[in-house]
């Protein structure tokens, strides 16, 4: 299972000493194990950015 994050440095975990700690990866380990997640967050992050982000990853990937 594949979980996509996109946000701002809450999402992207900025004040974290280990950004694993964040929590979409939290919620990767808690859904399964074997989970891939993928963190578009970026420190201050407006919300044009996060829609910009997970666009072009979103068609980035619907190419493969």
């Amino acid at each position: 299972m594949k979980i996509v994050a996109a946000g701002d440095s809450f999402t992207y975990g900025e004040e974290l000493g280990n950004l694993t700690l964040a929590y979409p990866y939290v919620l990767g380990k808690l859904v399964s194990d074997n989970s891939t997640v993928v963190n578009l967050a970026a420190p201050a992050g407006s919300n044009d950015k996060v829609v910009r982000l997970l666009t072009e990853y979103l068609l980035d990937e619907s190419a493969d």
